[in-house]
């Protein structure tokens, strides 16, 4: 065969020979991540036509919806060193379950019109706690998938490289699963009302309760507190937290050089406990990570200008969303390495 056939082929192969059936609760977590997307149609539709947010709003849920993934050192360190009632894993992925499963309710609460739900207080703060809420439990399944797929390695560089293969490809699945149903969910939220496609929402944390469930905990190494990402994290949480109960302007541009000059600290205090090379290469990938996050994102108005310019109706845009995982995931099986 020709050699470019080969290399597709084993691309293709080589996540298949590396599965193991140990590795199936942690990439349950990571396909509940992407499964989170079958909300994305139905989201924009209500919250366009529905709540009638402005895109500055939803622009600033964007931001603190990202607010707590910068803390994810902070909540690294409580996953390695604090078990919960002797629990290192399994507990952490129904705490993070948990806080995903408050949010898609008080979104489908919001949709609804619950009364206790909208006692909480306006239609606008109540989507963003929701999000935030939700932001945070993947951000905490996220943290032990990532401690789980560790206890994982055997010290073997390929099958590491397999695991974190296998591990986004679980993501990229999950959000190729939900795109097959969220045109679908958008226009029966269109037509029963869009608490329905929340609540069904609540699916997307029962998957990734189910992966802890079956998660066999292996003897895990006694870690200790690192202080100043522990002091320095909690820190920064208070201050965003108390921050939003100010009415200081520019919020949103406070809290992002204060995250810029905490996520250098973190990786600073990383860095000094490595050698040259391992450092260099951890500064790397932070500030990548960092830039890439950072970075603004086209916002609503892109959504918007796709609706009302182009006319795309929401099974349209849910054939769009299948044709992005498609393509997500074949690049990523056939960019990774054998």
């Amino acid at each position: 065969k020709p050699p470019l056939l080969i290399r597709l082929r084993e691309q293709v192969l080589e996540p298949v020979r590396a599965m193991r059936m140990e590795y199936l609760p942690f990439l349950m977590v990571y396909f509940a991540y992407g499964l989170g997307g079958i909300t994305a149609v139905a989201s924009m539709f209500w919250t366009k036509n529905v709540m009638q947010f402005s895109a500055t709003e939803l622009q600033l849920a964007a931001f603190w919806v990202g607010v707590p993934w910068t803390l994810k050192m902070l909540f690294g360190q409580f996953v390695d060193v604090r078990p919960i009632m002797g629990s290192p894993r399994r507990a952490y992925i129904f705490v993070g379950a948990a806080c995903a499963l408050a949010g898609y309710v008080m979104i489908a609460g919001l949709a609804g019109g619950w009364t206790l739900v909208m006692s909480l207080g306006t239609p606008i703060s109540i989507y963003f706690i929701a999000s935030v809420v939700i932001a945070v439990g993947f951000v905490i399944q996220d943290v032990t998938a990532d401690a789980m797929t560790s206890e994982m390695n055997t010290g073997d560089e390929r099958d590491a490289r397999s695991i974190q293969v296998l591990g986004r490809i679980a993501i990229l699945s999950g959000g190729f699963v939900g795109s097959l149903f969220a045109g679908s969910l958008a226009l029966l939220g269109k037509q029963s009302g869009y608490s329905t496609v929340f609540l069904i929402a609540c699916v997307v944390p029962l998957v990734s309760m189910t992966g802890a469930i079956i998660w066999k905990q292996r003897p895990v190494a006694k870690a200790v507190w690192n202080k100043p990402i522990l002091f320095g994290g909690l820190a920064f949480a208070l201050f965003v937290v108390m921050l939003q109960f100010t009415r200081l302007p520019h919020k949103a541009e406070i809290v992002w050089v204060v995250t810029a000059i905490a996520v250098s600290s973190f990786l600073y205090v990383l860095a000094r406990e490595l050698d040259r090379t391992a450092a260099l290469a951890l500064l790397a990938t932070g500030l990548v990570a960092f830039v890439f996050r950072a970075m603004p994102g086209a916002g609503p108005g892109v959504s918007w200008w796709q609706i009302e310019v182009l006319g795309f109706d929401e099974e349209f845009l849910g054939r769009l969303q299948i044709l992005g995982s498609v393509l997500g995931l074949l690049g990523l099986v056939f960019a990774a390495r054998p």
